[in-house]
């Protein structure tokens, strides 16, 4: 038995010549509206790993490249097509390489998004997380912080923060985890949370060997240009004396001894000096500066910064610290 023909565009347009099943206004312009959006968007077609879609498929894929969308949810799939099962329409679109799957479940990334489109670089699982559980206390944290803002120039893992004792997502676990539980808000990063640099460099003093330090002489200085002393104070409150220390002097290395001399004069009472920063480095052989440098003013003895502060090659001076000068 042969199939009927669907009425031509031409058909769908005028009106003219429809046979009279199909002469309904409303399914005329529902024809219309399915012929103007039959094409793929010109700089979709031919896109590699991907194969054509019709009918109705076709302005979902249109819609998700438009709007620059990265993922797309079941939420998503049913908004852009109200009459078909959400799940069908995933199922479809994978099949033609539109949408790959993820560790998240109900959740695809769109393989049609433009290279331009904002995003943040390693971070599509999380997104895809606080998409259907905004409700996780996870954030974008570490060293990468210092790179989504331009103050670290070479890429670094990415690196996400929970609350300690939180368990983490098994979609989430590829990413490594900072335990940490920020006493102030978060900064927002193309809709996702992520530490102020109040909070990294607090993280820093008190969680020394959970940061590469090889680098630091090159960002150090950007993280504390942005600092604020209210902040500081904000994310300082019920911590260790020697917490307080050692951020006042890594902010007095990062050239904002004003920060430091604050931080130190606020200290609150109780504990004993001199606090060791870097018990890592403590074992290491000599490095380039005659180590430890101990800093009274913080009572710090310090063995970290001088094992790592240093130009890579030998390529610059080595120029040390002001801190360590004038002691």
């Amino acid at each position: 038995m042969r199939r009927p023909v669907a009425p031509s565009t031409a058909y769908a347009r005028t009106g003219e010549g429809v046979p009279p099943a199909v002469c309904d206004p409303r399914l005329v312009q529902l024809l219309a509206m399915r012929a103007h959006t039959a094409e793929l968007l010109p700089d979709l077609v031919d896109l590699p790993d991907t194969r054509p879609v019709r009918g109705a498929l076709v302005p979902v894929v249109n819609t998700l490249r438009e709007e620059d969308r990265v993922i797309a949810t079941l939420g998503d799939l049913a908004e852009l097509l109200p009459d078909r099962a959400p799940q069908s329409t995933a199922r479809a679109l994978r099949e033609a390489g539109w949408l790959f799957p993820m560790r998240t479940r109900g959740v695809w990334g769109f393989a049609g998004t433009r290279l331009g489109a904002p995003r943040a670089p390693g971070y599509l699982e999380l997104h895809a997380r606080m998409r259907v559980r905004p409700d996780t206390p996870a954030c974008i944290a570490g060293k990468t912080v210092a790179m989504l803002h331009n103050w670290l120039w070479r890429p670094v893992e990415s690196d996400i923060g929970m609350p300690p004792g939180v368990k983490v997502p098994r979609c989430l676990s590829d990413y490594g985890v900072h335990r940490w539980d920020p006493q102030i808000g978060f900064d927002e990063f193309l809709g996702l949370p992520m530490w102020k640099p109040e909070t990294l460099l607090c993280y820093m003093a008190a969680r020394p060997s959970r940061i590469s330090w090889e680098d630091v002489q090159e960002w150090l200085w950007a993280v504390c240009e942005n600092l604020e002393l209210d902040l500081l104070l904000a994310e300082l409150e019920g911590r260790h004396r020697a917490v307080w220390m050692k951020t006042g002097y890594l902010t007095d290395v990062g050239e904002r001894p004003d920060l430091g001399h604050a931080l130190a004069a606020a200290a609150p009472a109780g504990g004993r000096g001199p606090y060791v920063l870097g018990w890592r480095e403590r074992r290491w052989p000599t490095p380039v500066w005659e180590s430890p440098v101990r800093l009274p003013q913080y009572e710090l003895v310090d063995y970290l910064l001088p094992a790592w502060w240093c130009p890579k090659l030998g390529f610059e001076p080595f120029e040390p610290p002001k801190t360590w000068e004038s002691d």
